[in-house]
Formats: C-alpha cells, sequence, structure tokens
C-alpha cells in the first residue's frame, strides 16, 4: 500500500540503529510459517485417534494466508505438530509462536496441553519419569494460561536418586477469538544458574532464576511441540477441540526477542518521489520505512525529480517520479536504507515498481540488495537475477512500456524463492503461485539498501524513470491500499489538566476515570488530498502499544469531529471541538498490543473527501476506570501510528 506523509517529522535515531543491520539471518534455527501451503517445514506429526488430524488452514493466520490447525475430537487425544530440533542444554535458546483460541475452546472441564518442551527421550532415565508431562503451557478450564516448568530437583536420600519438581505460573486468562504470542528466552540446565522468562502479548509475566531441566547430557535438549493434547481419550465436555498454531522461530543464543516475535511488524517501505518538482534528488528525505535520505555517487547526469507520476491501469498513485541518466561514461547511481532489513526473517516479502527505460541503448537497473531487475543492451527485455543466479528474461517486458513490476520473496530456512509478475491485473487481487512469469531460486539472501544506476554513458532520451517503489509483507501492503498518515495527532487530559496541550507527545491515550482529571480523549486529522478518486472503503488502522489490564471489559467509540481547523499543539481540554456521529465501537476485547485493529469509516471518508478534504475523528473511552485504557503511538512516535487506508 501507498503510505503518504501529511506533516514533517526527523528520521529517529531508533530507525538509523536498524539501518546498521546486517542483513543476515543471524541466530534462527527453524521457522514454520506455513507459508509453503503445507506441513513440510514440520519435524512430525504425532497424533492419536481415529480423527485426530494437524493441517494446513486458511481459517485464520498470524500473519499471511496459512497457519496450522490442531484438531480432535473427544474420541482422540492428541494432534501436534513437533519440531525435532532440540534445544541446548547448558546453553541459551529463544522461542516463539501464536496461538489462536477459538470462541468455542474454553471450559470443556479438562486442560489442554497447547504447548511442550518435550524432554522424554530413549534414554529416559527412571526417576524423570514421574508420569507427568513435561515443560508445557495449558489452557485449564478455568480459561488460564499456564506455564509448568519441569526441572531436576535434590537427590531423594532414600534412593539416592534426584527428584523431579514441577513449578507452575499463572499467565493471563485466555482472550477467546484472538492470537495470543508468545516468547520464551531460557537457559536448559540442571544448575541454579538457568533463568526462564516467558512473555505473553508483549508483557513479561515469567521471570525466574534456577534449574529449568535435567542432568540429560548436552545430546538430549528439549524438542517444541504444539497443538492440542488432552492426555486421555472420551474427555469430559464437548468436541471437537481445535487450535490454531502460527509463526514459530526457534534461535540460538545470538538470536533476539525481535528475531523470534510473532508479531514482528514490516519492514513497510514507500517511495513515490513525492518531492519537489525539477529537484536533484540527492539528499531527498521523506515517505516511510528509511533510515537514511537518497545519495548521489559516480558519474555526472541527471538525477531529477520530474513532475507527474508514472501510471497504471488500477495503481492509485502520488505526486511526481524519478529520472536518470548518465552522461560521462561512469555508472551514475542513487541509494537508500531502509530502516529494516527483507528477508533476515523467513517468511514472505513483497517489491513492487513502476519503471520505463526510454531508449535501448545503455543499461538501466533497479537493485534490492542483491535482487536485480535491469535492461541492458541489446536485450529489449527485462530482466531478474538474485545474488547466486544467472539472468532470467521477463518476456514480453519490453523496454519502450511503462511495467508494473511485482515480486514475491518466499525466504526460507535452506532456499529463498522469488516469483516475478510483469503488469498483473489489479482488480484480480493477490496473483496466485504459478502464474508469475518467471521463478528464481537462490540460498537465502537479505536486503536493506535500494539502488537505480544507469549508464555507462547516456542523455536525456536515454534516461530511466521510476515511481512506486514498495516493500512490504503482504500484497495488501505494497499494492493493495493507500495508508494515509495523521496530519495531526494529539490527546487532551480533563479536570486539572484541562488547559494542558499534549500534541508533542509520542502517545496517544485514550483512558476513562471517575475523575474528570484522568478521563482522556484521542484527536485524529487526516489529509485526503494525496488519494485520487473517491474511495470504495476507508479504515482507521490503530496499534495499541499499552492496554489496561481491564481493557476487553471496556469500550472506545470513534466519532466524527465536523471542525477541522484545531491545531494539536495549541489543542486542550477546554478547547477540544464536540465529537458528532458516531461512526464505530471497538471492542476492548478485541485490541492486542502490536496488533492492528481496523475500523471502518467509510461513509466518513467519502463524505470528507468531497467535502474540504480533511478528515477529523475523535476516539472517547466508555469505561469509567483508569485500567479500561488504550495507548497508540502517535505521528511523532515514529512507531505504528494511526493511518487512514483508502482503497
Amino acid at each position: 500500500m501507498i503510505k503518504v506523509i501529511t506533516k514533517q517529522g526527523a528520521v529517529l535515531a531508533g530507525l538509523l540503529l536498524l539501518a546498521a543491520v546486517t542483513p543476515v539471518r543471524a541466530g534462527l534455527l527453524q521457522t514454520f510459517d506455513f507459508e509453503t501451503g503445507d506441513l513440510s517445514r514440520l519435524g512430525s506429526i504425532e497424533l492419536n485417534g481415529t480423527t485426530a488430524s494437524v493441517t494446513v488452514s486458511t481459517d485464520v493466520a498470524r500473519r499471511g494466508k496459512y497457519s496450522m490447525k490442531a484438531f480432535i475430537n473427544k474420541a482422540d487425544k492428541r494432534a501436534e505438530g513437533a519440531s525435532q530440533l532440540r534445544g541446548t542444554v547448558g546453553g541459551i535458546n529463544w522461542y516463539g509462536w501464536s496461538i489462536y483460541v477459538p470462541d468455542n475452546q474454553h471450559g470443556d472441564g479438562k486442560f489442554d496441553i497447547i504447548t511442550q518442551f518435550h524432554d522424554w527421550h530413549s534414554t529416559l532415565p527412571a526417576w524423570a519419569n514421574d508420569g507427568t508431562a513435561p515443560t508445557n503451557i495449558t489452557l485449564g478450564e478455568d480459561n488460564m494460561l499456564r506455564f509448568s516448568l519441569k526441572y531436576q530437583g535434590p537427590m531423594d536420600p532414600a534412593t539416592g536418586d534426584p527428584t523431579t519438581i514441577h513449578q507452575v505460573f499463572d499467565l493471563a486468562h485466555c482472550t477467546v477469538g484472538t492470537w495470543h504470542d508468545f516468547i520464551v528466552k531460557v537457559k536448559w540446565t540442571h544448575l541454579p544458574d538457568g533463568f526462564l522468562k516467558v512473555w505473553l502479548n508483549g508483557d513479561l509475566l515469567v521471570d525466574y532464576t534456577g534449574p529449568t531441566y535435567m542432568d540429560y547430557g548436552a545430546g538430549n535438549g528439549p524438542y517444541f511441540k504444539m497443538g492440542d493434547y488432552k492426555g486421555i481419550y472420551n474427555w469430559p465436555g464437548t468436541g471437537p477441540r481445535y487450535f490454531y498454531m502460527d509463526e514459530f522461530r526457534m534461535g540460538d543464543a545470538t538470536s533476539s526477542y525481535a528475531e523470534v516475535n510473532p508479531a514482528l511488524v514490516a519492514p513497510q517501505v514507500n517511495d513515490g518521489f513525492d518531492y519537489a518538482s525539477g529537484a536533484n534528488l540527492d539528499g531527498a528525505d521523506g515517505a516511510p520505512g528509511w533510515a537514511s535520505a537518497w545519495s548521489v555517487v559516480g558519474g555526472v547526469g541527471q538525477t531529477q525529480v520530474l513532475g507527474g507520476s508514472l501510471t497504471y491501469p488500477g495503481l492509485t498513485t502520488s505526486g511526481n517520479r524519478f529520472r536518470l541518466y548518465n552522461s560521462d561514461g561512469t555508472m551514475q547511481t542513487v541509494t537508500r536504507t531502509m530502516a529494516g532489513t527483507a528477508g533476515e526473517i523467513p517468511g514472505t516479502y513483497w517489491v513492487s515498481f513502476l519503471a520505463k527505460k526510454n531508449d535501448p541503448s545503455r543499461g538501466s537497473y533497479i537493485k534490492f540488495g542483491g535482487l536485480e531487475f535491469s535492461v541492458v543492451a541489446p536485450n529489449t527485455e527485462w530482466q531478474v537475477k538474485t545474488p547466486g543466479t544467472a539472468y532470467t528474461t521477463l518476456s514480453g517486458a519490453d523496454y519502450g512500456t511503462v511495467h508494473l513490476f511485482l515480486a514475491r520473496i518466499d525466504a526460507g530456512d535452506a532456499t529463498d524463492t522469488v516469483r516475478v509478475w510483469v503488469d498483473p491485473v489489479l482488480t484480480a487481487g493477490e496473483p496466485a503461485a504459478g502464474t508469475e512469469l518467471a521463478t528464481v531460486t537462490d540460498v537465502p539472501f537479505a536486503f536493506n539498501t535500494v539502488t537505480i544506476q544507469y549508464g555507462p554513458g547516456g542523455k536525456t532520451t536515454r534516461s530511466g524513470e521510476w515511481d512506486e517503489i514498495r516493500i512490504g509483507r503482504d500484497f495488501a501492503s505494497v499494492l493493495g491500499a493507500m495508508d494515509i498518515e495523521t496530519a495531526a495527532d494529539a490527546y487532551v487530559r480533563g479536570g486539572n489538566h484541562a488547559t494542558d496541550n499534549y500534541g508533542a507527545d509520542t502517545t496517544l491515550l485514550v483512558q476513562g476515570n471517575t475523575k474528570e482529571s484522568n478521563v482522556c480523549q484521542v484527536y485524529l486529522r487526516f489529509d485526503l488530498a494525496a488519494y485520487t478518486g473517491t474511495p470504495s472503503s476507508g479504515k482507521l488502522v490503530l496499534t495499541p502499544t499499552v492496554l489496561g489490564s481491564d481493557i476487553a471489559n471496556a469500550s472506545l467509540q470513534v466519532l466524527l469531529v465536523s471542525d477541522d481547523m484545531w491545531q494539536e499543539r495549541q489543542l486542550t481540554w477546554n478547547s477540544r471541538p464536540a465529537g458528532g456521529a458516531l461512526l464505530a465501537t471497538i471492542n476492548g476485547a478485541d485490541l492486542q498490543v502490536g496488533v492492528p485493529v481496523q475500523v471502518d469509516v467509510t461513509a466518513a471518508a467519502v463524505q470528507e473527501k468531497a467535502g474540504d478534504g480533511k478528515l477529523s475523528l475523535v476516539i472517547i473511552p466508555t469505561g469509567a476506570s483508569s485500567l479500561r485504557s488504550a495507548t497508540f503511538g502517535s505521528y511523532d512516535s515514529g512507531a505504528a501510528g494511526p493511518v487512514l487506508r483508502l482503497q
């Protein structure tokens, strides 16, 4: 999708740090995201019962299209997918994964084991087999998620053998109909220098120090399993039981929270070259997802922004375009560094751009790290290559026409597959695998730079033109919609703070309370001028950063504000414009930290687009408790701030 910036801001220091990330796959050992459409990455499937199954599903997905579905009925006992990759005894491992609990999966009178770090093996000593489950996570009949840690205890003086200890930690009550993101960092050892940290939906809920495992020997670390294990056949309650699992990652000690985080966002990069017409691109900054401005290196020529966009049927574009050519015999190059690294984490990435080469002579290139698209004389058709492969011709993609290029990169553990479409029909939606113009397979690669080149040698008629470079994690993020960031955002607070302004804050707080001094409301304004035509869909997208502990029992109301003249650095409780028509109500139980929620405001977006081109909204709380609060990042935070998604 296009992401339009409608107010100026400096590049954050945090983004600059991200730019230094080396584009390699760090400490990841294994990943299951099921985007291959099958279970091929699982180590094994474990089933007990006549109808038990583990399948790939499109019912729900944490990201992408697919997840794993574990299904059992009352005559079944187990349906689990396993990695069979052992943890490091005496060392540190990271784990991250997501579990979705449908709304019929609670309170059946018998707990479900939905995750296991399985320690049983062929050399299991008799003292360790105490007849109970290994380290696991359960969903209890009281709807509580619990982490049960099994580890080696002190010697039993009667037998001379070690004992086993099970320590249980309550995590949180399960919220049905939503994804639960788990992250675990653990040192597997029977010694006291072990530790266990467990995060659920971004909250650190277990911070334990001590033994975490058994003295089994270096080769017998635990292996990860996820699904549903009831432990008995014909369990109480009604059937069937099923859970969805997705985005599993396992890392070693060099991995990180961010690397295994199933809620990982982006990279999301866009540049529509919406800079001043006639300007040189050197030093040009703006557009989301970048850690640096454009820089020009190499030969002499033109690196100029031209008025008007390149166009393509069904594609919403904005602003201007970019032209590059060389005139001194040395390659002319412009380059820019992304704020994140595409391909560093296995999964699916999408790249799209518009391009036209104006003459068959010389060469014209765009490079996403080592992923290159080019047309070089004497060839008259575009080609694609990856770092370790030769050029593959994109038959029919001639040099003299504006083309829309679309690439899907499936980054795997052992290989990366790049599928390329040229001039896809956008009204048909995401193109299916098998319909691509070319497929290239290579060893894993990653990139965090975009480079455009022309030459050597050229002039105006021998130039290349470029527009709408977009990089994201799904098709919709590159070609499905236009995201407009806030032109102004702020929150206001009542009572003793009624004259205070919070427009420069990096947070936006919605909070109810019996005391007016603690009541907070959020104001947002969007400039719709960048969107041409009449939108058929308008969604307010909000990503919570902090949630009150009782948010599930609250709701947030989104109201239209007719007065668009308020200023974010002057807005106070006393000067705030009144809210008008109720556009939507957000159920607090649907909110998760780091997970975007979409609110339909189509009618208001259409109305304001036809009016003054500005859409103002206010978000107000309905609960009277500070525990029923929601915090979002403002535009000034550099985080995932509110956006208006138009299609």
